[in-house]
């Protein structure tokens, strides 16, 4: 069922609404596929999109920026609706560079996890 992340198709991508709040997201960069899940709503007073998931690039298109391009143009597409804070929730450590290279900085989420945020 087609989720109400308007304006996602305009990024190459599609959303389906899982749950109330929460969506899956797939977005098409130079043809692979990045998926992840997220959730639009409130941290800390502001508007907020949160990755949930996020799926690894596979080897073999490891180093071309598909990721890098996927979660930028996913923040530039939530930027465009008002939010102002994109959080990667409870992130496996192998990546963190990936992120921190991407404008995120590292910080601890619910439960000691592992987070990283960026500020539009």
């Amino acid at each position: 069922m087609p989720g109400n992340l308007k304006g996602l198709e305009k990024i190459g991508g599609k959303s389906t609404r899982i749950a109330p709040g929460l969506h899956q997201v797939k977005i098409f960069i130079d043809d692979v596929s990045v998926e992840g899940d997220v959730v639009v709503g409130r941290a800390g007073g502001k508007k907020a999109l949160r990755i949930r998931t996020f799926d690894v690039v596979p080897a073999t298109e490891r180093g071309k920026s598909h990721g890098s391009k996927a979660i930028n143009a996913l923040a530039a597409w939530g930027k465009s609706r008002g939010v102002t804070t994109v959080i990667a929730e409870d992130v496996d450590a192998k990546p963190a560079r990936f992120w921190s290279k991407n404008g995120y900085r590292p910080v601890r989420g619910e439960n000691d996890r592992q987070d990283y945020r960026r500020d539009l």
